[in-house]
């Protein structure tokens, strides 16, 4: 009920926010953007590897969604590690890790912290999603 009363006009400001902010930071993983001092952000080296590979990656998916073949995205995955494997920018160092004992933790979550008004916004915002 709380969603619905939220403007349809904001609801779709805030995805398409969240979207631009997550296209953003792949362009940024990619290389394809990177951080100056006066404009804030800049185009990078498109003669890298890994910013070829992230465009390639790119249309990769648009043009299988496009078919629509449901696995755009893994397929696109398969094929930019391997060519990234190929050219050396991707590096094998074994199978990951366990995972860290939650022995750590336990007992240390803060209940009374979580009464907070500040945790509100964070409900707020996972709603949204």
């Amino acid at each position: 009920w709380m969603i619905a009363n939220i403007p349809v006009s904001l609801r779709v400001g805030i995805t398409s926010g969240i979207g631009l902010f997550i296209g953003m930071m792949g362009l940024k993983n990619a290389g394809v953007i990177v951080a100056n001092p006066e404009t804030l952000v800049s185009i990078g080296n498109l003669t890298s590897h890994s910013v070829l590979l992230g465009i390639l990656g790119f249309f990769i998916i648009a043009i299988l969604a496009s078919r629509n073949i449901h696995a755009a995205v893994l397929v696109s995955i398969v094929v930019t590690t391997l060519l990234g494997w190929m050219l050396g920018d991707v590096h094998y160092n074994g199978i990951v890790s366990a995972p860290p004992s939650v022995m750590t933790v336990v007992g240390h979550v803060d209940l009374a912290g979580s009464f907070n008004l500040g945790l509100a916004g964070v409900i707020f915002s996972f709603m949204l999603v």
